[in-house]
């Protein structure tokens, strides 16, 4: 009985005992996951800023498009409407002096 309890405690203690990392592959880890994490930050701003530059692109060629077909083409033009004629005006027989409101 006591030579199975020595089997088994051995086998605990064997399990439990992990080879110790050294302080070079600690700071191994560490570089990598700082080096992963700053390689998707520049991926991320490369990537932005190449939509920025695409979006930036596309306008002016919207732009450029808009300006030629309003300045260059006067068939698209808007044309402005014709003044409306005058009215005849209302010809006011004259009564004669103006006289103040009475009092009642």
């Amino acid at each position: 009985m006591r030579i199975l309890a020595l089997i088994i405690l051995s086998l605990f203690i064997g399990c439990t005992n992990t080879s110790p990392i050294s302080e070079e592959e600690l700071m191994e880890k560490e570089l990598e996951k700082k080096f992963d994490a700053f390689k998707k930050d520049q991926s991320f701003n490369c990537r932005q800023n190449a939509i920025l530059e695409a979006e930036i692109y596309v306008d002016s060629i919207i732009y450029q498009m808009t300006r030629f077909s309003i300045l260059e083409d006067s068939v698209e033009m808007i044309s402005k409407p014709n003044r409306p004629d005058r009215p005849k005006y209302l010809e006011i027989s004259d009564p004669g002096p103006i006289k103040p409101f009475e009092e009642k």
